[in-house]
């Protein structure tokens, strides 16, 4: 624990008390992840915590992130 910044952790300062969820994308290219944590953001309302870096897999592109959802009760994709 730094004593500069005296937390447990920065998910504890940006979202205390809240619940936060994993989801991974995978896409065919850069722009295509990009539109698609886009448009889930869009229908989802959730608000992302941390965004991972994207790993390129397989000719395919990774990228998870962990998020809250905005409205409680909302489907969680």
């Amino acid at each position: 624990m730094s004593t500069e910044f005296p937390i447990n952790s920065l998910r504890h300062f940006m979202l205390p008390d809240q619940l936060v969820y994993l989801k991974s994308f995978e896409a065919n290219s850069l722009e295509h992840l990009d539109v698609l944590v886009k448009q889930w953001v869009d229908q989802t309302a959730s608000i992302i915590a941390v965004i991972g870096s994207p790993v390129k897999s397989n000719e395919k592109y990774l990228l998870s992130l962990t998020y809250v959802s905005a409205v409680e009760g909302n489907k969680r994709v």
